[in-house]
């Protein structure tokens, strides 16, 4: 037999926490010597003691607990991991939204784009179609600073985005979310000889693929749905 300092030691619970275990019936000792008040427990009860302990490291409550040691019914143990699993994908499904959250996509006008570009680009090819109506133009925020912007032109529904942004799929996530409400598909225009980058997007976006030649050089022309 060993005295509660013995079996505490033997099985990493607190003395405070047997005197509970007993209390509540989860754990009670072999034998109580009912002059001394001494709690004693038997060299059987260190593999209940220790599978108490780690059922408790699992997230079991000790009502859980003490059902399973009645029972060994392993369906609670199977409806706690089931809980563990919904309450990961909710985590998960925050986080993904906190991240996106990070991303704020805002479509602008020719004023703001020769704001954020300067005088020197207000002439510049994309400025006047942005100017005269033929361009779609957006900037890019995250934590309240702009970090990027981009035009769409309307005839081709070609995106002016780098193909490297693409690896930023949060962000890509809230540019598609915003653009969607003109635009029912964009396309990217990619140099041939980017084959890296062009297997990470087809790896990681659904899209279809066309090669173009536009003065002899050739392009992969990539359609996202948006």
């Amino acid at each position: 037999m060993y005295k509660i300092k013995e079996f505490s030691k033997k099985t990493a619970l607190s003395i405070v926490t047997l005197r509970y275990y007993d209390e509540i019936n989860l754990l009670n000792p072999s034998y109580v010597d009912r002059y001394t008040g001494y709690r004693y427990y038997e060299e059987d009860q260190v593999h209940s003691a220790i599978q108490i302990r780690r059922l408790k490291e699992l997230g079991l409550s000790l009502e859980e607990i003490k059902q399973y040691m009645k029972t060994n019914d392993p369906m609670i143990l199977i409806r706690k991991e089931k809980g563990y699993e919904r309450k990961m994908k909710e985590i998960e499904q925050f986080l993904k939204e906190q991240k996106q959250k990070q991303y704020q996509v805002i479509k602008a006008d020719y004023k703001k784009y020769v704001e954020l570009n300067g005088l020197l680009h207000s002439r510049s090819a994309q400025a006047l179609e942005v100017k005269d109506g033929n361009a779609d133009y957006y900037y890019i925020m995250e934590s309240d600073q702009i970090i990027k912007d981009f035009v769409i032109y309307k005839k081709e529904k070609w995106i002016t985005l780098g193909a490297s942004e693409w690896k930023k799929e949060d962000m890509i996530h809230a540019i598609r979310e915003e653009i969607k409400k003109d635009y029912d598909q964009v396309c990217l225009i990619v140099p041939i000889e980017e084959e890296e980058m062009i297997r990470y997007i087809k790896d990681h976006y659904h899209c279809h693929t066309e090669e173009i030649t536009q003065a002899q050089y050739s392009y992969l022309k990539l359609t996202f749905l948006c």
